[in-house]
């Protein structure tokens, strides 16, 4: 069951001066002939976030990977096949959510070269695909877990040369954009571009940016193209350099910009595939439960419902493995959780300054033990709220015949961040 919607306003006022998280990199990467995803703090070593996935993209341009923070999943592609894995995991095998399967809505011949997620607003989001083939795909979304093919525009008379093919794709719902790059992979000059088109029309470019090199360091073709809305900072990539540029969105005296801030190696693999990756939430403490509420304290956790990025709808939390029919009140703060103080039956870690606030009560329901509730908690499109920190934690209550009895679930710690 789900409680009523509530405003991030009267936490988000209490902290207006958020500090920004570090920014990951995540991205498939070819590992000396062993594919991977791997994830990067920028400029910093990369590490393997899971492997294997899929087979090496057989042509240089072939490959993408896109962020999902509503279901909490990499989606991978090899050019011909396109997987979805946890991204919360670190390190071993890939735990694969969707697929291996075909790429949806891929023209015989052609291989996907980038693919993007679009928190659209929805509980489903849109992941897009552009092609070799010159065309770029808004898929469609049959099932929970995997896309279907969706309408496809044609990019061709974007291209600048006939040589040119897209390698690189990343969404700013911020901006309302969607781009794209452009490179000649024929072994010239590469003669980078990134074009931008509107989210609502994708056939009509606003936006055409010239890249050029990483000062003294030349940049290869684009293979992966990333954006990250808290700071409006595009990152491009040609596999082995990642240049790191502020983007400036076009007005009616300027033409749209790139500033290049840095530029940086990473010392693992060769990226194919490039996202801006989100601050997962993690867990603090532990429940208890007292009579006369059952003991479901060894099955009882509340968890994030996907990851607090900007314009996540379906964001929230939900408690399982509760007692059925009990009431859940969540109760969610600004700040990191704290070491915690005694409260009911357990150690309460959410900060009690300013008051928390309470995001409604929510009726369990499942079998003994194993009910649930979900508490949605949508993160607005606002800048403004990246680095703030959420602390949430669950009291439950539960009718008895003498009077009522108290739970209490672990706390979830979060940050606010961007995909």
């Amino acid at each position: 069951m789900l409680t009523r919607v509530p405003s991030l306003a009267p936490l988000a006022l209490a902290s207006l001066a958020a500090a920004q998280p570090l920014t990951t990199l995540v991205g498939g990467a070819d590992q000396g002939g062993t594919t991977a995803i791997q994830r990067q703090v920028v400029c910093r070593p990369a590490s393997v976030l899971c492997s294997p996935v899929l087979g090496l993209p057989t042509q240089r341009f072939a490959g993408g990977t896109a962020v999902d923070p509503i279901r909490q999943v990499v989606w991978d592609t090899d050019g011909l096949r396109m997987v979805s894995v946890l991204s919360t995991v670190n390190g071993g095998a890939c735990r694969i959510v969707c697929g291996p399967m075909p790429v949806p809505g891929l023209p015989a011949g052609a291989v996907a070269t980038g693919l993007a997620f679009e928190e659209d607003g929805t509980s489903a989001g849109a992941l897009w695909v552009v092609d070799s083939a010159l065309g770029l795909q808004r898929l469609t979304w049959p099932t929970r877990s995997c896309p279907g093919p969706g309408q496809r525009c044609n990019i061709a008379p974007f291209m600048p040369t006939p040589n040119h093919v897209p390698g690189g794709l990343a969404i700013s719902e911020v901006h309302g954009a969607v781009f794209f790059s452009a490179s000649d992979f024929s072994g010239g000059a590469p003669n980078n571009w990134v074009f931008g088109v509107r989210l609502g029309n994708p056939c009509q470019p606003f936006c055409r940016l010239q890249v050029g090199d990483c000062g003294a360091v030349r940049l290869g073709p684009i293979t992966g193209l990333a954006f990250d809305d808290c700071t409006s900072t595009m990152y491009l990539t040609d596999g082995r350099i990642t240049m790191v540029a502020t983007y400036t969105p076009p007005s009616s005296t300027m033409p749209c910009q790139l500033q290049v801030v840095s530029c940086c190696t990473q010392q693992v693999g060769r990226w194919y595939g490039l996202c801006v990756e989100p601050v997962h939430a993690t867990n603090v403490g532990r429940a208890c439960t007292a009579a006369p509420c059952p003991n479901c304290a060894g099955s009882m956790s509340l968890n994030a419902l996907g990851d607090a990025s900007l314009g996540n709808a379906a964001f929230g939390y939900r408690l399982s493995g509760a007692p059925p029919g009990v009431l859940a009140f969540c109760f969610v703060n600004i700040g990191g959780c704290t070491p915690g103080i005694p409260l009911l039956c357990g150690t309460f870690h959410v900060p009690l300054a300013p008051p928390p606030v309470n995001l409604g009560a929510v009726a369990t329901v499942g079998a003994a033990c194993a009910a649930n509730a979900d508490h949605l908690l949508p993160i607005p499109l606002s800048p403004w709220l990246c680095g703030i920190q959420l602390s949430a934690q669950d009291v439950i209550l539960c009718p008895g015949t003498t009077g009522f009895g108290v739970g209490l679930s672990n706390a979830v710690c979060t940050t606010i961040s961007d995909t």
